[in-house]
């Protein structure tokens, strides 16, 4: 029973990323764009996803 409160015990904070300021930019630049593209691609993905399952429900049907 220890091991499973164990588990979720609050875990101790993770500590800070120590950047300069052009680190800290280019670090901030990287992300932006990482979550645009996931964004867009699951978007993309998803709306492709549900217009061909609306081609195909009325033959299925």
């Amino acid at each position: 029973m220890s091991r499973l409160t164990d588990f979720y015990r609050i875990s101790p904070p993770a500590p800070g990323r120590e950047m300069d300021d052009d680190a800290r930019s280019k670090y901030y630049r990287r992300l932006r764009l990482q979550a645009f593209v996931a964004a867009t691609l699951g978007y993309s993905l998803y709306y492709v996803c549900r217009t061909s399952l609306n081609v195909m429900k009325k033959p299925i049907l």
